[in-house]
């Protein structure tokens, strides 16, 4: 999928919405029939087969909420050597057959973000910025009902954090092993890219809203839980090809360039707590299996007297049968037509490609604080 043309349409959708938002009421009716119909069967999916007495829909089907948000990717890339692949300048510190891991994480760092995110019913669109130099953005479209859902994250930024980590983990006298890490700056900025989408399908939906702590499009009433089962597909780009970055691009057997895409099935369990009126309190988690793992490498060579690099290959490599989770937990508070709540999540995906394995590594915690009308 073309992220950049996904980035656009998102953005188109963003502004289309907030322009209908902020039309009179006489506008809307004038040419509103199709939007009235829209609204119609919306509200009529949003109260379908559910039990009131566990789950709240609100009087106001509108709600907008602004987004405190803090949050960190991690992508890590790593490879094995034998000892007699350092050359002989090694000899005396590692035998040939010995096995030293190089591992290389390139991290967002905690980022701080802030944004709004506009909502009618199960729909809601959302758009946020993040603070400092190296700030990125992020898009987000999703439809949470109580059945099914789905939530789209679009992600971009730049990062120069790395940390690089060096182990013996082949040494017969373990007194002998050894473990490098470091963390350096880049001299060449690494450029991200991350498309996470993410669709659900709730069992107990009469009486367990995913969707009281998901956007808040409803309000749960009493205690409840579910099994959940679970689609993802996530895909994301680490581009560190640089001649500035020639000696951790060598390290990683000329790996600058990785492109991660993944399709995972899961089945888990969500509780919602009520231990007060207005007030849910939300863990949940769900162990996933991939079902397609496709790992691109790019690889470069480099040319030190001419200060240039050149690709040498790509390849492409699939492989199944990854175990991946996502854990999740939130607290929700409700006051007439206010809401505030704190929530954070973490995912995890694993790949690897011939003698490269690695780690994608997802998580986030975000406050929000919004008003139905």
């Amino acid at each position: 999928m073309n992220t950049s043309l996904l980035h656009r349409l998102i953005h188109t959708a963003l502004a289309l919405f907030c322009i209908c938002c902020s039309l009179p009421v006489s506008a809307q009716k004038e040419g509103g029939n199709l939007l009235q119909r829209a609204a119609d069967f919306l509200d009529g999916m949003a109260r379908r087969s559910i039990d009131t007495t566990y789950i709240e829909v609100p009087e106001q089907p509108w709600r907008v909420m602004s987004t405190t948000k803090a949050k960190e990717m991690a992508i890590r890339l790593g490879t094995v050597y034998k000892g007699k692949e350092f050359g002989d300048e090694w000899a005396e510190y590692v035998l040939p057959d010995e096995k030293l891991l190089f591992t290389t994480t390139v991290s967002t760092g905690v980022r701080m973000s802030t944004g709004i995110n506009i909502g009618y019913r199960t729909i809601g669109l959302g758009y946020a910025v993040g603070f400092g130099k190296k700030a990125g953005t992020n898009f987000s479209f999703s439809t949470n009902g109580n059945r099914y859902g789905i939530n789209i994250n679009l992600r971009r930024f730049k990062t120069d954090d790395a940390t690089m980590r060096l182990a013996d983990i082949g040494a017969k006298d373990k007194s002998e092993e050894f473990d490098i890490t470091s963390k350096v700056k880049l001299d060449d900025a690494c450029k991200i890219k991350s498309l996470m989408i993410d669709a659900y399908y709730v069992f107990n939906h009469r009486r367990f809203s995913n969707a009281a702590t998901h956007r808040m499009a409803f309000i749960q009433r009493r205690s409840a839980g579910s099994f959940i089962a679970d689609l993802s597909w996530v895909q994301a780009n680490a581009d560190y090809a640089s001649f500035d970055n020639a000696a951790m691009i060598d390290l990683l057997r000329g790996v600058g360039r990785i492109n991660m895409r993944q399709i995972n099935i899961g089945l888990g369990y969500s509780y919602n707590w009520v231990p007060l009126r207005g007030l849910t309190v939300n863990t949940s988690l769900t162990p996933r299996l991939s079902l397609d793992n496709r790992l691109t490498i790019w690889r470069y060579t480099f040319d030190e007297e001419q200060e240039t690099m050149q690709l040498t290959d790509k390849i492409s490599r699939v492989s199944r049968w990854k175990l991946t989770a996502k854990a999740r937990a939130a607290v929700v508070y409700n006051h007439k037509r206010w809401f505030a709540g704190i929530n954070a999540e973490i995912q995890r995906f694993r790949y690897h490609h011939l003698k490269s394995t690695g780690r994608l590594k997802d998580w986030s915690a975000n406050a929000v604080i919004g008003l139905r009308f």
